[in-house]
């Protein structure tokens, strides 16, 4: 395999659904010096995708994260949820109807 290629994941039975890009380490990426922020560093600890369409994670993706931190409802409607520190102070941001995205920390 080119030593520059992004592998791609994507489940044979699921052709309809994004794909999910993984980024070995042995690949040379530009690093980027990190942002400041005001406060604690947060750790994004859940990601909850759902949709119409939406299939189990792929075994090959799914052996590379931690049991719960990623999940996949089926819904009637797209949206996309990211939770940061577990959502211990209980705020959040709800995007939609903009971007069907929620963001909670």
């Amino acid at each position: 395999m080119d030593r520059h290629a992004i592998p791609i994941v994507i489940a044979s039975h699921a052709a309809h659904e994004p794909l999910v890009c993984l980024i070995p380490p042995s690949l040379s990426i530009r690093l980027r010096s990190p942002q400041l922020r005001r406060g604690k560093p947060l750790r994004l600890t859940r990601v909850a995708g759902s949709g119409p369409r939406v299939s189990c994670l792929p075994p090959d993706v799914a052996r590379l994260v931690e049991p719960g931190v990623v999940e996949l409802p089926a819904a009637p409607d797209h949206r996309l949820e990211l939770e940061w520190d577990g959502g211990v102070s209980a705020r959040s941001h709800d995007v939609r109807p903009a971007l069907p995205l929620v963001l909670r920390w």
